[in-house]
């Protein structure tokens, strides 16, 4: 009896070794540790990072989401840029090679791409790659989408379309796309039954992915088969990533973009890109499902400490040297000066901590007021000479600069030719004729570059996007200062990078870090807005440990925290975490303040209660 206890005792520990070994195997299709891959940055070079997959990462809910898949997404869509490892810059028909050898890794066979991922990208093509392998019993999906190095593609980001349409066309019509070649995938490789579909994506590829996942979700909300009708799709079965995300959606759909239809679609936004504001939010733009915001450092007073973590997996990117230093919180406001000239632009002292993404949020939604004005202006006037602009910039030869270096050449002749004054004055008193002064500047800095531009055929394109700029300047002239400044530009650019992106997903990852970061993702804040006067004397205390947070006294403002706050269109303005309660003391019945939710379109009136000669919120 005793020697078949034994055995059996035995014969357990060698099972459960054996379980042990296969839940730690590298082998394809169970679980991986950390796993290398290639992505694309540039237009000669891929670059090595690392992820960590999980099967299990599928084995639950698609709605509650999981910072270690929002991480691995985003490796595998930073995979899907189109890949520089080709002998020569006409060879397109490998260039999926980076995620598709990225999907065999993870235990994904039958990989197939599309036609459009094996040519020479047109403006409104799109790139897409699928594999399958059997999980839980279901059919398992991936898909990846192409999100850089896409050259002529980058026209459908401007097709936004008519107001008829509501949503943004280029990222409709490219949603079609998506949606047709995953179905024709289904078909062709006889897929039947249950599945679980994984769908990511990265900047425009994000903006698609997000819509053609909410045309998913929305399908299987009216009980429609989109996808065939051989196979079943449940909501907590489509995980949706996506990162530095376009706005695509309308928020006059007759079912809110927001709604819990759409809650299995993440989106992971840095407060500070540009390109994550539009389509504006101004004209009628939002995305599908629920965003998460990175970190901001005028709302998390444990910012410092949050970046100090995120940079540190930044600086260790393997093109780190060719990224360049964090700029982003080095942004800094410049006011108007008395004398107009190179040289003389000084830091606005009417701003303490105001940040790149306060001063970006005001510059898109002023172009789109005074600018842009409507969509339907924008389809007349500028659509098409954007779309124009970007066939002449990336239709021919992947261009040796970005936009960030065309932008700091331009800058840098402006200045050094001291004509600051005369475009001023062009955007002062006659806007129409900016374009047309400037354009000249603008060939000369590609032209330094490198580039062989047709300065005829670009000036068509640029015209009618500059005369808004021009026009939008002259109604809030303090916008164009902090542009003639280079590590401004720089941190502009740099807050698109996907490597960046990639440092703040890793210090939120357990897999990644013992300790990940914490903090408000929800993007929410308070606005306190009080009329300005050269007497104003105000302090906002936490009503919590009665900390004096903002304070201005006779019309001075006086940094004593990490919140920003200022002087802004003849109101003095200050942002407030959400969370917290406050105390406002020193001012009179014009206060007002907001909460700004991000799922909703306007800002939300609160009212502070009057105890003891302060308002309380």
């Amino acid at each position: 009896m005793r020697r078949k206890v034994i055995k059996l005792l035995n014969s357990l520990s060698i099972l459960i070794i054996i379980i042990c070994l296969s839940a730690c195997t590298n082998g394809k299709g169970g679980k991986l540790e950390r796993i290398s891959f290639f992505y694309q940055q540039g237009t000669t070079t891929d670059y090595e990072s690392y992820m960590y997959y999980d099967d299990d990462y599928f084995n639950g809910d698609s709605t509650e989401y999981n910072p270690s898949l929002a991480t691995c997404s985003l490796c595998l869509a930073m995979s899907s840029f189109a890949s520089n490892r080709n002998q020569n810059y006409k060879d397109y028909s490998f260039r999926y090679r980076n995620v598709y050898n990225l999907m065999e890794q993870i235990g994904f066979n039958n990989i197939e791409v599309n036609d459009c991922y094996k040519t020479k990208p047109t403006t409104d093509s799109i790139g897409l790659i699928f594999g399958n392998k059997q999980l839980f019993g279901k059919t398992f999906i991936v898909v990846g989408i192409r999100g850089a190095n896409y050259e002529s593609e980058w026209a459908s980001n401007c097709t936004i379309g008519n107001s008829g349409l509501k949503e943004h066309q280029g990222f409709y019509d490219s949603a079609t796309i998506y949606l047709n070649d995953l179905k024709s995938y289904i078909e062709n490789n006889k897929i039947t039954g249950d599945i679980i579909l994984w769908s990511v994506g990265y900047s425009r590829a994000s903006a698609v992915n997000n819509m053609a996942c909410a045309r998913i979700d929305r399908a299987i909300y009216n009980n429609e088969k989109i996808l065939g009708k051989n196979v079943n799709i449940k909501k907590e079965d489509l995980y949706a990533y996506c990162f530095e995300v376009p706005m695509g959606a309308s928020f006059d759909e007759e079912i809110s973009p927001r709604s819990e239809i759409y809650n299995n679609i993440f989106n992971i936004v840095n407060p500070s890109d540009i390109v994550t504001m539009v389509a504006p939010s101004y004209l009628g733009f939002t995305r599908y499902g629920v965003d998460h915001y990175l970190p901001a450092s005028n709302l998390e007073e444990s910012y410092k400490s949050q970046l100090e973590k995120i940079l540190s997996f930044y600086t260790n990117m393997q093109n780190y040297d060719v990224l360049g230093e964090y700029k982003i919180s080095e942004f800094k406001m410049y006011s108007l000066p008395d004398t107009i000239g190179a040289g003389l632009i000084t830091e606005d002292t009417k701003k303490v901590n105001w940040t790149l993404s306060l001063y970006l949020n005001e510059f898109v939604d002023s172009l789109s007021e005074y600018g842009i004005k409507n969509i339907d202006n924008f389809c007349e006037n500028i659509q098409n000479g954007l779309r124009h602009t970007f066939s002449i910039l990336y239709g021919k030869t992947p261009p040796r600069y970005s936009l960030q270096t065309v932008l700091i050449s331009l800058v840098r002749n402006v200045v050094l030719n001291g004509d600051i004054d005369y475009l001023i004055a062009d955007i002062l008193h006659n806007p129409s004729e900016f374009a047309n002064d400037i354009i000249p500047y603008i060939i000369d800095a590609i032209t330094y570059l490198g580039e062989d531009i047709d300065a005829k055929e670009l000036s068509k394109g640029l015209v009618g996007l500059l005369t808004a700029i021009a026009n939008t300047f002259k109604k809030n002239i303090g916008l164009v200062f902090p542009l003639i400044n280079t590590n401004n530009i720089k941190a502009i650019a740099s807050a698109h990078y996907p490597e960046l992106c990639l440092a703040h997903m890793m210090a939120q990852d357990p897999k990644y870090t013992s300790e990940p970061i914490s903090y408000n993702n929800t993007g929410s804040y308070y606005k306190v807005i009080v009329p300005y006067s050269n007497d104003l004397t105000l302090t906002i205390k936490d009503k919590d440990n009665d900390s004096v947070l903002v304070k201005v006294n006779d019309g001075k403002l006086e940094n004593v925290s990490y919140l920003a706050y200022g002087i802004n269109k003849n109101n003095f303005v200050a942002y407030l975490p959400v969370g917290k309660s406050y105390i406002v003391e020193g001012t009179n019945d014009n206060l007002l303040v907001y909460k700004f939710v991000q799922t909703d379109r306007d800002l939300l009136t609160i009212k502070p209660t009057f105890i003891n000669n302060a308002y309380h919120f």
